[in-house]
């Protein structure tokens, strides 16, 4: 289910970034592995010391040439596009015609390098994580029947068998509850680094300057005092009658400053994917070894194999009957 989703994500990424198909040097299987490769090697290389990042591993030698390679291709379409000169009405065109206005020389373009290493945080930080939220909440509907049910009946009140599009979003509340309580219980980015940038103080601790911080949204999400049962799958928690957690309290994005700045985008391109599958399938477990988290750089399922069958009856299935999507099922 990880690699599949993986699929989806990457597409919608590449959609969203390059609009058109990047050339044969730079195509999808092969942007697809560089990714994996980066992911992999960036937990390992975020916990060890420099030093031995330096060294001529053979892990050290692929993420070279993945990032390498990565960074040749996206020169490569950002040097046919400012020959091209049109707007293409992607993210990249956006940043083509971006204006840095916070700097010394305000109003001034970005740079290639610039642009690069946007596009290629962007293409990172939007695929491996998108792709890991939806696979866990398959995985949770999938044991949660009571929950299969009301969202099956949600989006085939709102979708009547097509595909979900922006302006369903505001309709497919119980969707949206569901990727919410995912994030809270599988949280992608399940662990962070910080470093101090001045001596502070952090719950009674005193922390120096250039002191490196981990903090783990796992962790935090799954604290009694926090979080109600905090180990059940429960999307109703965060009906708006429900009792809210602070703002800081949910962090599946960090926060802050360095907040990922792909949150809204990464919720509403789950919410409609997951909204778009559970409309056309139901997905079954296969028999195999437990699913368990992936120590990796994005907290994936780890051994999720699930079986796809269509949903015959469609939208027009029982579980539709007296269904009102602006309810709080």
């Amino acid at each position: 289910m990880y690699a599949e989703m993986m699929g989806i994500t990457s597409k919608i990424l590449l959609a969203t970034m390059f609009s058109s198909s990047l050339p044969a040097q730079a195509g999808h299987d092969r942007l697809h592995e560089d990714i994996v490769t980066i992911f992999d090697s960036a937990y390992r290389r975020m916990l060890t010391p420099r030093s031995l990042n330096r060294l001529p591993t053979r892990g050290n030698r692929r993420y070279r040439q993945a990032v390498a390679r990565m960074h040749r291709n996206i020169h490569a379409v950002l040097a046919d596009r400012r020959a091209d000169g049109t707007d293409h009405g992607d993210l990249l065109s956006a940043l083509l015609a971006a204006r840095d206005d916070g700097s010394e020389t305000a109003g001034r373009d970005l740079s290639d390098t610039e642009i690069t290493d946007n596009t290629m945080m962007f293409i990172l930080a939007g695929t491996e994580t998108t792709a890991s939220a939806l696979a866990w909440a398959l995985h949770l509907v999938a044991g949660h029947p009571e929950v299969e049910r009301a969202l099956h009946g949600e989006v085939d009140a709102v979708l009547d068998g097509r595909p979900a599009t922006h302006t369903d979003l505001p309709h497919l509340k119980l969707t949206g509850r569901i990727v919410t309580e995912t994030l809270r219980l599988y949280p992608p980015g399940w662990i962070f680094t910080r470093t101090t940038t001045a001596d502070a103080l952090l719950g009674g601790h005193r922390i120096p300057e250039n002191t490196t911080v981990i903090y783990s949204p796992y962790l935090l999400h799954r604290r009694a005092d926090l979080f109600d049962a905090p180990d059940r799958f429960d999307p109703d928690r965060w009906l708006p009658d429900r009792v809210q957690p602070g703002r800081h309290t949910l962090v599946p994005f960090g926060g802050g400053s360095r907040k990922c700045i792909g949150d809204t985008f990464a919720v509403t391109e789950a919410t409609l994917a997951l909204a778009t599958i559970a409309s056309r399938w139901t997905l079954r477990h296969v028999a195999g070894p437990p699913v368990t988290p992936a120590k990796s750089a994005a907290l994936y399922p780890r051994n999720l194999r699930m079986r796809a069958e269509v949903r015959a009856e469609g939208p027009r299935n029982d579980a539709t009957k007296g269904w009102n999507p602006d309810a709080g099922h």
